[in-house]
């Protein structure tokens, strides 16, 4: 059953840790386009309608500094993208606030997201500015990066050859007049909760353009 699009705006949004006197800062305008159907993935570890997920580390440029991002989440069978509020709040990124979005999970249950945040983020080593819906589930997932955010980097998955069954995944920037080279995305293998910390800006990118 189809929820009805609810992405209209509540005239109201604000600024992280950016300055409200910095008339240079662009205008946050909201990008998202809600899927018809409005279904995404569970956020949680498990493969969502026959889909494929993996993890992989993701750095999200602060401007001043980095985070670090472990165990991201990336979910073909999510259409939209999402990123804990704790996140957002703790790291001060930069929010809009809507009328109240449903979404179907995997499980059957309906979860609200009333804001969206925008982010510059680092996927083995290419940059995007994103949006993604912020969520309150507290099962841990820091951030969930749908096929709408994939499209962004066309990502790609393949099956990769050897004697375990892997997948292949690349992205490649946004370069137009030239071949674009694919970077590969390295799988996070470490099984422990998700975590974030901040560094260093140089150190984060340098981490990014490393593994990319």
């Amino acid at each position: 059953m189809a929820f009805p699009l609810l992405a209209s705006m509540l005239p109201f949004w604000r600024r992280g840790n950016a300055n409200t006197d910095d008339e240079d800062e662009p205008k946050f305008v909201n990008t998202m386009t809600s899927p018809t159907d409005n279904t995404m993935a569970t956020l949680d570890s498990r493969f969502s309608q026959g889909k494929r997920c993996f993890y992989a580390i993701v750095i999200i440029d602060l401007h001043h500094s980095c985070v670090k991002l472990t165990r991201t989440l990336f979910d073909t069978g999510a259409s939209a993208s999402f990123i804990s509020r704790r996140v957002v709040n703790e790291y001060r990124l930069q929010s809009l606030q809507i009328r109240p979005t449903p979404f179907i999970v995997a499980n059957g249950g309906v979860m609200y997201c009333n804001e969206i945040a925008r982010f510059d983020l680092y996927i083995a080593g290419v940059r995007n500015e994103v949006q993604a819906y912020v969520h309150d589930s507290a099962n841990g997932i820091l951030l969930l990066v749908g096929v709408d955010i994939m499209d962004q980097y066309r990502m790609s998955m393949q099956s990769a050859l050897g004697t375990q069954r892997r997948w292949k995944v690349t992205v490649a920037p946004d370069i137009k007049g030239y071949r674009r080279e694919r970077h590969v995305v390295e799988e996070d293998e470490d099984d422990g909760p998700p975590k974030a910390w901040t560094l260093d800006r140089d150190e984060g990118l340098a981490w990014s353009r490393r593994h990319g």
